[in-house]
């Protein structure tokens, strides 16, 4: 798993999960296994959902 802060290249893999702990967001995408994949090169930035009633994180990379 990568932590925020680290850098990415595209298609590497972010975090490995069954089910949906993380969702995509920005500049990311889930692969069919739900492995989360950077799309472009950056750096990674989890976030946590604006909707507080099902809590999750979101995870986005941030080009650089």
């Amino acid at each position: 798993k990568k932590f925020g802060g680290e850098e990415v290249y595209p298609g590497d893999i972010i975090a490995r999960q069954r089910g949906f702990k993380w969702k995509s967001g920005e500049n990311v995408y889930i692969g069919k296994d739900q492995t989360i994949h950077a799309k472009v090169e950056g750096i990674v930035k989890f976030r946590d959902s604006l909707y507080r009633k099902v809590p999750y994180k979101i995870v986005d990379v941030i080009p650089t």
